[in-house]
């Protein structure tokens, strides 16, 4: 009976985790890159169905845990996503931030006198499609992409301002000026 005890206490503990689990990502959401907040609610979800089975075969009824009789949260939409309004103000502010960057034309213009290869070799071509894809994913409220590229604004100024120098130094040597239509 004492194994059944910890058994029971092991399985209430994991249920327990996996409501507050739930409650905390539809409350506020995730951090995760891929996915919106609705495809973890209900990954969760189908956490809390699985202990409840595990409690079903593994523990007499009168055994069964409290937290077993709790609902189960109801499946939520895939697209949901907690505190849209918080994301998509935090991607303007970093977008904004970018904005004011004084280089930030001519590190976009780049791409234009360097081929992928050398974008990529400059550690730059990642970084100009981090801006473009800001501005697109809040033109399109696109949450999740919006939540993925708008954190760490300072990271993304300093790799600017590295961009930039990279840029000047490769310039100077392969001995290249910028035309008037590249700097358009």
């Amino acid at each position: 009976m004492n194994k059944k005890l910890s058994l029971k206490e092991e399985l209430e503990k994991t249920l327990t985790e996996r409501y507050e689990r739930w409650d905390d990502i539809f409350q506020f959401g995730t951090n995760d890159p891929s996915w919106a907040d609705g495809v973890n609610l209900n990954l969760v979800r189908n956490h809390i169905l699985y202990i409840k089975s595990q409690i079903e075969e593994q523990l007499d009824k009168q055994d069964y845990p409290d937290i077993y009789y709790k609902d189960v949260p109801s499946k939520v939409d895939y697209d949901y996503i907690a505190r849209p309004k918080e994301i998509k103000e935090k991607a303007v502010r970093c977008f904004n931030t970018l904005e004011q960057y004084p280089h930030l034309e001519e590190v976009l213009a780049s791409r234009m006198y360097l081929d992928d290869k050398e974008l990529m070799n400059l550690g730059i071509f990642f970084l100009i499609n981090r801006v473009k894809g800001l501005k697109e994913a809040i033109e399109k409220d696109d949450y999740v992409t919006m939540r993925r590229l708008s954190r760490d604004s300072d990271t993304i100024l300093e790799s600017l301002e590295e961009a930039f120098h990279k840029i000047e130094e490769y310039k100077l040597k392969e001995g290249r000026q910028l035309s008037l239509f590249e700097m358009m």
